[in-house]
C-alpha cells in the first residue's frame, strides 16, 4: 500500500510540474512574442527608413523617384551631394562671407559608408525566403498638379515568419510601407 501511495504522489508531482511549465509557458509566449515583434518591427522600420532617404535622394537628383532597387543602389555608391559651406554669418554686413562648394559621397552621407547596410537594404528582414520589399513609382496628379510617388512595402506575415501568427492574425495580410503611391506621401505606416 505504501508503494501504491508514493507512485501516486509521484505521479501527482509529477502532473503539478506539467501543469505549472504549461501555465509559464502560456504567460510567457505573449510576453515573447512581443519582444521579438518589437525587435523585428526596428529593424524592418530601419530598412523602410533608410530606403525612403535613398528615394528622396534619388528625387533630389532627378526630379523623380525611381522603381528599382538595383538603380537606387547604384546611384547610392557612385554618386555625391554637393554641400555648401558658408564661412562667415551672411547677416552680418561688416563680414565678408565665403562659400566653399565640396562633395560627398551619398553612402556617407546616408548610410555612414556601410556597403553592407546598403546591400541588405532591399530585403524583408526574417524573411524565410530571402524576398525583397515591393517598390513601387509613379508620378500622380493631385489638384490639377503631377507629383511623384513612390511606395516600399513587406508583408507582415514574412516580417513576422516563424512567430505564432494568432497574436497578429488581425493583421496577418496586412503590409508594413513607407511612402503611398496614392497620395504622394512619404510617411511611414508606423508613424500613427
Amino acid at each position: 500500500m505504501n508503494a501504491v501511495k508514493l507512485v501516486l504522489n509521484l505521479v501527482l508531482v509529477l502532473a503539478s510540474a506539467f501543469l505549472v511549465y504549461k501555465l509559464v509557458a502560456t504567460i510567457q509566449e505573449p510576453i515573447t512574442f512581443q519582444a521579438e515583434r518589437a525587435k523585428r518591427d526596428a529593424i524592418a522600420i530601419e530598412r523602410l527608413k533608410q530606403a525612403r532617404s535613398t528615394q528622396l535622394a534619388f528625387k533630389s537628383k532627378y526630379n523623380r523617384y525611381c522603381s528599382s532597387f538595383d538603380s537606387l543602389i547604384t546611384m547610392i555608391k557612385t554618386d555625391s551631394f554637393e554641400v555648401v559651406k558658408v564661412i562667415g554669418d551672411p547677416n552680418d554686413s561688416t563680414v565678408v562671407v565665403k562659400k566653399e562648394t565640396f562633395k560627398r559621397s551619398m553612402l556617407d552621407s546616408l548610410f555612414n559608408g556601410n556597403a553592407q547596410a546598403l546591400e541588405q537594404m532591399p530585403y524583408i528582414p526574417f524573411s524565410p525566403k530571402n524576398n525583397k520589399f515591393n517598390i513601387q513609382a509613379a508620378t500622380i496628379n493631385r489638384n490639377n498638379t503631377d507629383i511623384p510617388a513612390f511606395e516600399i512595402s513587406g508583408p507582415l506575415k514574412e516580417i513576422y515568419a516563424g512567430l505564432p501568427s494568432e497574436y497578429y492574425a488581425d493583421r496577418y495580410n496586412e503590409n508594413m510601407r513607407v511612402g503611398n503611391i496614392n497620395d504622394g506621401t512619404t510617411s511611414g505606416s508606423w508613424d500613427k
